[in-house]
């Protein structure tokens, strides 16, 4: 079998018709399609018209994206880090904040795991509040994410803002993580004022003694030492030595 002879000029125009042959059909259909006549008829077997521009499509393969969260240092997040594994998210692709609440909005871990995700990628979280701990919050999490194209996981429920059952869940959500949030704080509010009443608290305690502050003020009054004299004896900073000074001598 032979194949026809084109001039250099309609080799040109076919350029883009064999790499569109490369990228959408097997080889034996390249093959079949190269020998048999006339060319044109190319173009009606292919995706798209032969007077485009040629582009590779390749297939891309959605990621799974964790993120961790815990509000205090003392807290940990091993178990939301297993529980993210076992869900299928990979250790590398796991993002965490440690000691930031719901409420914050600027996170670096939550920065990351945005920026991580692609379109058709899923973003995986444990628990809602997790995310976020408003209802404004989460939903304005959910749109930014259905606007780039990407799902979000809650635990092993798929989020479909699409579904009005799907959508109401996730605000009930929502709004149970608001309200823990809200008697988080209520409930430290009335321990702190608890505390404060019975003289438990009194605000940061001061890091010299009574002692300690008098022996700075009569060193700081004999005009032998300087502020920074003071600061390097005690351990301490110039402005805590300025303001154990103010505290004895007001100005």
């Amino acid at each position: 079998m032979v194949c026809p002879v084109v001039s250099a000029g309609a080799a040109l125009s076919v350029r883009g018709t064999l790499l569109q042959l490369f990228a959408y059909h097997s080889y034996e259909t390249f093959l079949t399609l190269t020998f048999n006549w006339p060319w044109q008829e190319w173009g009606d077997r292919l995706r798209r018209p032969l007077d485009e521009p040629y582009r590779t499509l390749l297939p891309m393969t959605a990621t799974l994206i964790g993120y961790a969260r815990c509000s205090t240092d003392r807290q940990d997040l091993a178990a939301q880090h297993q529980a993210l594994l076992e869900l299928g998210v990979a250790e590398d692709r796991i993002y965490t904040d440690h000691g930031l609440t719901g409420a914050t909005r600027a996170r670096p871990g939550l920065d990351q795991a945005l920026a991580a995700v692609r379109q058709g990628d899923t973003l995986v979280v444990p628990k809602l509040d997790r995310l976020a701990r408003s209802v404004p919050d989460a939903r304005a999490m959910a749109d930014q994410l259905r606007d780039r194209g990407v799902k979000l996981a809650l635990g092993r429920t798929l989020y479909d803002p699409t579904d009005p059952m799907g959508k109401m869940f996730f605000n009930i959500l929502a709004t149970f993580a608001g309200f823990e949030a809200d008697l988080i704080r209520m409930r430290t509010r009335e321990g702190m004022a608890i505390a404060r009443a019975s003289g438990k608290l009194c605000g940061k305690q001061p890091k010299l003694s009574d002692r300690q502050q008098r022996e700075l003020c009569r060193m700081h009054a004999t005009a032998e030492y300087s502020i920074s004299d003071l600061a390097e004896l005690f351990s301490v900073s110039r402005a805590t030595v300025y303001r154990t000074l103010n505290r004895h001598h007001p100005p």
